[in-house]
């Protein structure tokens, strides 16, 4: 039997407003709150010294053994994103049909310094592309009788400026492959809905993820081409759809200067719909600095992000409901020790194919022909630089206390930032991942001290 030990980089330390130091074990993904000051002082003198601290004295040998004991008895963590990357699986498909878009927002990772470089969908790059799928999920099943289910979501651009496209797509998969499930998604900037679109998007069952960044302030970059704000027409839009009972999540951008974060998890919530909300992060579209950190901004982050505590934590003392899916996210990791060792299946079983059929490993690279890993005509070929790998690969990370919470970084934000997959984000990066994984960790504990029950 392997002994268990406590490795000191898998100590993460940090407090609580109310006195309670928390002890994150990394390799376990266990939360252990904590009091006990002789216990808080070994555990931060082993974090810098390591195993050489137990040659103190017999109380650290003792603190040690209750602390591995505790380790041990913890039930096993569940292995998160194992994703066979031996085998490629198209089961859930980008489809960026409009490159184009009725909004200049300067952040955006779907084009580059030129604009779009892919072209918008025509009827025929529809049917190819169906054919494509189903011959590929044909040659993965056990059985032919079985069943294949296909996601597709909708890109762009904007892709409703290409609706007809939506509409073919959806009655050629349900007309030539109707034993085949397809289900359908869109992401959209949510400011071109109309009473046709929302029948099509009912009818069909579609989800719909739309782009919005809250508050109509300097911080809100989203903009028409006349530079008129398109905040208030997309929230219209969000309610028309809520309304028909239409699938509805919400996805906002903050900009790395953006001191107004609080306010904008305040927007959010008051909408009462399921939200994420991330910052700027490095893509191939160079037209801004959005997504440079340092410790500056880095520091007005931390200091936002602990007022952000504050009003969450009042919210579960008012009894009012949360929409926030980053909380609800990292509580089901903590809560089933979900250990995630890939960052996603791009490449492996989820793709991008954009008009022409070139394929991509992630929409983030569709801009530029290089980062291309195949085509529908000649398939996909190995190329491990665009796809993830398992942050117990990448060096860089082993000893990095959140690495099965971030899984070791994007790989396409990883190429735009210039560097490998067997690398780790820039330092800055990093400590920006580091500080959105504190944050959860201290509310989802300040939380349970609240209402222990709150999760369940």
């Amino acid at each position: 039997m392997t002994e268990t030990v406590l490795n000191s980089c898998d100590i993460f330390l940090t407090s609580l407003n109310s006195g309670t130091t928390l002890f994150f074990h990394a390799a376990s993904l266990q939360i252990y709150p904590l009091k006990d000051k002789r216990i808080i002082k070994f555990l931060t003198q082993y974090r810098e010294q390591g195993k050489d601290i137990l040659l103190n004295n017999a109380e650290n040998q003792e603190i040690y053994d209750f602390i591995v004991s505790i380790i041990i008895s913890a039930p096993k963590t569940i292995e998160g994103n194992k994703v066979d990357t031996t085998n490629t699986v198209f089961n859930s498909i980008v489809l960026p049909i409009a490159g184009k878009c009725n909004l200049n927002c300067s952040y955006c990772f779907a084009q580059n310094e030129t604009g779009f470089n892919f072209d918008n969908f025509t009827t025929e790059d529809v049917v190819k592309i169906a054919d494509f799928l189903i011959k590929q999920n044909e040659q993965n099943q056990d059985s032919q009788d079985k069943k294949t289910s296909i996601h597709i979501t909708f890109f762009g651009g904007e892709p409703l400026l290409k609706f007809d496209i939506m509409q073919f797509a959806v009655k050629h998969f349900a007309e030539k492959y109707p034993l085949y499930t397809v289900t359908y998604s869109i992401t959209t900037n949510g400011t071109i809905v109309n009473e046709k679109i929302l029948h099509f998007l009912k009818e069909n069952n579609f989800s719909v993820l739309v782009s919005i960044d809250g508050l109509d302030n300097e911080f809100n970059v989203r903009k028409f081409k006349n530079g008129r704000s398109s905040a208030q027409k997309t929230i219209e839009n969000i309610r028309k759809m809520s309304n028909r009972g239409i699938g509805i999540e919400l996805r906002a951008t903050l900009l790395n200067s953006n001191t107004k974060i609080v306010e904008t998890y305040d927007f959010f919530e008051n909408l009462k719909i399921p939200f994420n909300i991330f910052f700027v992060y490095s893509s191939e579209n160079k037209n801004h600095n959005y997504d440079v950190y340092n410790q500056e901004t880095l520091q007005s982050i931390r200091i936002q992000l602990e007022t952000l505590l504050d009003y969450y934590t009042n919210r579960v003392k008012n009894k009012e409901l949360i929409y926030n899916k980053g909380l609800s996210r990292f509580a089901n990791i903590i809560r089933f020790r979900v250990k995630s060792e890939l960052m996603c299946g791009a490449g492996v079983d989820f793709f991008t194919i954009i008009s022409g059929g070139t394929i991509f490993s992630c929409a983030h690279l569709m801009n530029d022909v290089k980062y291309a890993i195949g085509n529908i005509k000649s398939n996909v070929t190995e190329k491990q630089a665009y796809i993830p790998v398992n942050v117990n690969e990448i060096k860089d990370c082993r000893h990095c206390w959140a690495k099965y919470l971030c899984s070791g970084g994007c790989p396409a934000q990883k190429i735009s930032l210039g560097v490998t997959n067997q690398s780790a984000m820039s330092a800055n990066e990093c400590e920006l991942e580091k500080i959105k994984w504190e944050f959860y960790l201290k509310l989802y504990c300040s939380i349970l001290e609240i209402e222990p029950d709150f999760f369940k």
